[in-house]
């Protein structure tokens, strides 16, 4: 979750971790897949990132490929205001 400088309120802000198919790097086909000390790296990067920004970042869980896909198809269903045209206009 994340909430902004202007009041406490939390706002979902899902972060998506993906690996190429042909990765080179990383021999991943699932989170659980990756080292610990990556991902608390990544997370920590976020942390870090948003608290530079004003804001407070904080990593409430971790889920898989069956959750990603349903947050990128609700997002692809409903981009919201912020991916909307200024006529409202997807």
């Amino acid at each position: 979750m994340q909430t902004g400088q202007e009041g406490p309120a939390a706002v979902r802000n899902d972060r998506l971790i993906a690996v190429a198919t042909e990765a080179t790097t990383h021999n991943a086909r699932q989170l659980r897949d990756l080292d610990a000390k990556l991902l608390k790296q990544i997370e920590a990067f976020f942390v870090d990132y948003n608290r530079i920004a004003g804001r407070r970042f904080k990593v409430v869980r971790r889920s898989g490929r069956k959750q990603a896909l349903a947050v990128v198809a609700s997002a692809a269903a409903d981009p919201g205001p912020a991916l909307s045209g200024a006529d409202g206009a997807h």
